[in-house]
Parts: structure tokens; sequence; C-alpha cells
């Protein structure tokens, strides 16, 4: 089984690095527990997509991104170990590959194939060779009655609502839960 893994919000938490960055930059002090949709700072505190692509950039770039959950790694390599395929699959922006694959390395975050999407080519994450993924996009879980063959595990996060959705699609509050639901599923 080919898994796919997105990065920010999955397997790195980028929120609070990007918060610190935007209150250094802007003086704009953003409670993450109020954090409650995909375009909050744009909808609350006027920033363009552009401004918050930038913010999460330099919270990569000043070291800002940690792990998401602990034993991510361990979870990961028993499931190459088990003879999965595991696809990293970022929409990362290009001026922050060397960044985060640098941290996926540091981070012992073993995977067979690396893919950033910047969405430029008409692809989304589900249109790649892989049979599950994980990731926390509201937009993907929408998407998935196209994919019939495919499964999302969507990592519950506060800008994603986990309200109703297709049949391939299962809400996970951790990827370790996702990869155990994928293990017995085999």
């Amino acid at each position: 089984m080919n898994i796919g893994v997105d990065v920010d919000g999955v397997l790195a938490d980028l929120m609070p690095g990007t918060l610190e960055v935007i209150k250094k930059r802007t003086g704009v002090d953003v409670d993450i527990d109020e954090y409650g949709s995909w375009t909050y700072l744009q909808d609350n505190f006027g920033f363009s997509t552009e401004e918050v692509l930038g913010y999460m950039d330099l919270a990569w770039f000043s070291g800002l991104v940690t792990m998401l959950e602990p034993g991510i790694s361990e979870h990961i390599s028993r499931m190459r170990r088990a003879g999965h395929l595991i696809t990293i699959i970022t929409q990362r922006t290009r001026p922050t590959h060397a960044a985060s694959t640098t941290w996926l390395q540091e981070n012992c975050i073993p995977y067979d194939a690396l893919v950033f999407n910047d969405g430029c080519n008409g692809l989304t994450k589900l249109d790649y060779p892989i049979d599950v993924l994980i990731d926390d996009s509201p937009y993907l879980a929408k998407e998935m009655a196209k994919y019939p063959d495919k499964t999302l595990y969507s990592l519950k996060q506060p800008w994603n609502d986990p309200g109703p959705c297709q049949d391939n699609v299962t809400h996970v509050a951790s990827v370790a839960e996702a990869l155990e639901l994928i293990e017995r599923s085999l």
C-alpha cells in the first residue's frame, strides 16, 4: 500500500511558530485556541493568503516548527518495515523545500518519495499514486467523492470541521491512530 502523508498540520506543528512570527512582525497576538478555520487569519485579521504563507515560511526558516506528536517516526518506520511505501506530499512553498526536507531528515521521518505539490499543475494530493492519505485539509475531505478508490484519514485540527463526509473519509485524532486503522484494514 502507498501511504501519503502531509507535512504541515500532520507531521509538523507549524501554527505556534507561525503565530509567533506574526506577533513579532505585526504585533497581532492571535490566540491559537481561537484559530477555528483554514482562513482564520485572513477572515479575522485581514492578512492576505500570500502574507500568511510568508509568515509560515518564516516559521520554517526560523526553526519554529516542531513535531506534532511524539513517536511519529517510529510509527511510519513500522509501516515501511511492513512493506508499505510512504510518500510525503506537501504544499510547502518553493523557498521552504530545503528547510522542510532538512526538517524531515532531522526528525528521522522515513519516506520513499517526497512530493512538493504547489497546486499550480492542476493536481491535488489525491491525484498522486497513493492508496490512502493522512492530511488536515478541510478541502480534501470534500473532494473524496471524486476518488472512490482512495481513503482519506483527516487529522482533526481546529481549522477543519469533522462534520459529515464521504464513506472514504475517516476523522482521526492522530497520525498514530490513522496508521493503526490502516494496519487493521489490511
